[in-house]
């Protein structure tokens, strides 16, 4: 930073520091709120803020980013933290490593150990991934690179997910697998609903565990009543016996089966 054009403030942990920000068509104007900040430098040549705290908190509404280092630039509007990120908004909260926050349209894009954790019906999910774009603002959030998502009985990974934290649905392509207590479950693209807690399956479906290889066209679990539905062109096999039916519900609790639409089968004896 230049000499002349910087300013340097020593902050009290408690202290709050007002930046104006830019009005914006998509919301109504309003100050950028930096509290805890250790130490403040301002350049006023890049209208650049240089923010340290454990951690410093950049605030706007009710979006927040907290972090040990945050660079805020205030012509953009724009919010680069780093070590120990924290993105916040109305009890919906996001990690990671390092990140960018728009903090106007209140998005963040997130890098490095990205966990999202929201409360469920059957408690806590949790979804990690390298990396994430947030928009907490609608409570989206798209990952990518290898995401490995849990909650209630059911352990998630793809390569990328979509979760609406609002809706509490996840939407998983890219190769998806999920293992529902002890059931693998494979589909081109699969959709979870937490609340009435049903995972949907379609396109290449197949269902394995120690008793029952299946393969169909589209699946839905209810991962609370195990019970499985699988339809269209459902091949079935138990050890040597094969089943072929339209619709098959496997109950993988008891490992009972009941076949409809035209049910085929060879037993081996």
């Amino acid at each position: 930073m230049r000499g002349a054009a910087r300013l340097v403030a020593s902050l009290a942990c408690a202290g709050m520091l007002a930046v104006p920000a830019a009005p914006s068509v998509a919301q109504p104007a309003g100050p950028i709120e930096v509290r805890d900040a250790r130490s403040a430098q301002y350049d006023a040549g890049t209208a650049t803020w240089l923010l340290e705290g454990r951690p410093v908190r950049v605030r706007r509404g009710d979006f927040e980013i907290a972090a040990a280092r945050i660079l805020y630039r205030e012509k953009e509007r724009l919010a680069i933290a780093q070590d120990g990120v924290r993105a916040r908004h109305k009890g919906q909260t996001v990690t990671a490593d390092r990140a960018r926050a728009d903090m106007v349209q209140q998005a963040v894009a997130l890098e490095g150990n990205v966990v999202l954790e929201y409360q469920t019906a059957e408690g806590l999910a949790v979804l990690r991934a390298p990396a994430a774009d947030a928009d907490l603002r609608v409570g989206r959030v798209l990952a990518r690179g290898g995401v490995h998502a849990t909650w209630g009985r059911v352990e998630l990974r793809c390569e990328s997910a979509a979760a609406d934290l609002r809706a509490q649905t996840v939407t998983a392509t890219g190769g998806p697998v999920a293992i529902v207590e002890g059931v693998r479950v494979e589909a081109d693209r699969m959709q979870a609903d937490l609340v009435p807690q049903v995972l949907y399956g379609t396109g290449g479906v197949r269902v394995a565990d120690p008793r029952l290889v299946a393969t169909a066209h589209e699946l839905e679990i209810g991962w609370g009543e195990r019970v499985a539905m699988l339809r269209g062109d459902v091949v079935a096999r138990h050890g040597p016996d094969v089943l072929r039916a339209a619709a098959v519900r496997y109950e993988f609790a008891t490992g009972r089966m009941v076949a409809t639409g035209r049910p085929r089968v060879v037993v081996h004896p």
